[in-house]
């Protein structure tokens, strides 16, 4: 099974696509965090194609940002983003 990497962008966050005839996976660059997994053969197979990993509803952010902000005094952008202060 040859496998492809490609880049990717997932919920307006950088990443990358890895994938073979059977499963696909994106991870963020920022962070290396793995936040999408599926079968590639769910949908062949008649079976919905279910993200098994939990998705936050609201935007996230890079983690190197958060480090941005808490480091340069934006304390109500630190308050909100990482709370830091």
């Amino acid at each position: 099974m040859p496998t492809t990497i490609t880049t990717t962008v997932w919920n307006g966050r950088s990443g990358v696509l890895l994938q073979n005839e059977a499963l696909a996976a994106v991870i963020l660059t920022g962070g290396g965090h793995i936040v999408s997994l599926s079968c590639k053969g769910a949908a062949a197979a008649g079976v919905a194609d279910v993200n098994p990993l939990w998705q936050a509803p609201w935007p996230t952010t890079d983690p190197a940002l958060r480090k941005l902000a808490c480091q340069d005094g934006m304390v109500r952008v630190a308050r909100l983003v990482c709370v830091c202060v």
